[in-house]
């Protein structure tokens, strides 16, 4: 099964270019209950997928936008 449209645009995104040391992680719908805390209390926003750009144990607001998550990437590109 392919992905949703907005989820493929945010991936593309964030692999677009070179990030050292990013992490990403999603939880798996099928293992609802696993508790990861690095996803603890990461959320999608209006059900929607939703990206956390976190840096020095501090995260920004979410982001459901390939483009609004572009400008947190890569500022200087905007």
């Amino acid at each position: 099964p392919g992905q949703d449209p907005e989820s493929a645009a945010l991936i593309r995104c964030i692999y677009s270019g070179y990030l050292p040391n990013k992490i990403v992680a999603a939880p798996h719908p099928q293992a609802a209950s696993l508790d990861l805390p690095l996803l603890r209390n990461k959320v999608a926003v209006d059900g929607r997928p939703t990206v956390y750009v976190c840096e020095n144990y501090r995260c920004r607001a979410p982001v459901r936008t390939a483009e609004d998550l572009r400008g947190l990437l890569w500022p200087a590109a905007r």
